[in-house]
């Protein structure tokens, strides 16, 4: 069993000036990119480690990107219906998961970025959930559009969908729900930064629900393959460099293997 209660930083950056090779004259219309938002992170809290190596990863580059912020759903709901886009964090097999009606969508992923763990989280003052199937006949909170909100419905919980981590956390703290499956270590980053003690919560180590990977998603079009080509570079340097290991460390983030 773990409990947290260190600061984790903040999950998801508020609107970012990427840096790229692009000029003013370029003729390119930038590539959108969108990004989750998080309720209460206020502008000036700083960046989570995966999001500075998102700046590090696009700085530049001749390809000129801009990012856009929006809760989870709009965010999705936006990468869909634009056909010139990307999504980040993010990956081709949980897009498509949540999605299935838009499999036959072409898309493209950049290498990965970094990795998250699927965890079950309960209050340290109820049992510790080691299995999924504890979760039968459970209220188990997820976020709307989270992958982990079908794993909930197929381990026959009853199932609590929320916009925001902290609309779960609220939820849970108040006993409304019995568990929260969100992905680690998101979910206590956010709590963290809406100021909420991520000491009341615990977590099994030993089970990991599902290794998820995260990166920049596309719609397949001839930008976003040179975008992905010119990234991936990018992310190799850095990790040759050893600076990709520098930047992720204070995130914890989970191997493939874990």
């Amino acid at each position: 069993m773990q409990i947290i209660s260190q600061s984790m930083g903040v999950l998801l950056l508020l609107a970012l000036t990427i840096p790229t090779g692009a000029t003013a004259q370029d003729s390119k219309h930038p590539i959108e990119i969108y990004l989750f938002e998080i309720e209460g992170v206020a502008s000036n809290t700083g960046l989570l480690p995966p999001h500075r190596l998102l700046v590090r990863s696009l700085e530049e580059l001749k390809t000129p990107v801009k990012t856009r912020l929006f809760p989870l759903s709009r965010a999705l709901n936006e990468f869909w219906d634009d056909q010139k886009s990307c999504k980040y964090p993010a990956s081709i097999a949980a897009s498509l998961k949540t999605f299935p009606e838009n499999s036959d969508i072409a898309l493209i992923e950049s290498d990965p970025f970094f990795f998250t763990e699927g965890k079950i989280y309960s209050r340290v003052d109820a049992p510790l959930f080691n299995s999924l199937s504890q979760l039968s006949g459970r209220v188990v909170g997820t976020l709307t559009h989270s992958t982990l909100e079908q794993v909930a419905i197929t381990s026959g919980a009853i199932v609590y969908a929320a916009k925001h981590e902290s609309q779960l956390f609220d939820m849970l703290m108040l006993k409304r729900i019995d568990a929260v499956l969100a992905y680690h270590p998101h979910f206590l980053s956010t709590i963290d930064m809406s100021n909420r003690e991520t000491n009341r919560v615990q977590f099994s180590e030993d089970l990991s629900i599902i290794v998820n990977q995260s990166g920049i998603v596309c719609h397949d079009f001839a930008e976003a393959r040179e975008l992905l080509e010119a990234v991936n570079s990018r992310l190799e340097l850095l990790r040759e460099s050893g600076e990709l290991d520098q930047i992720l460390e204070p995130f914890r983030t989970v191997t493939p293997e874990s």
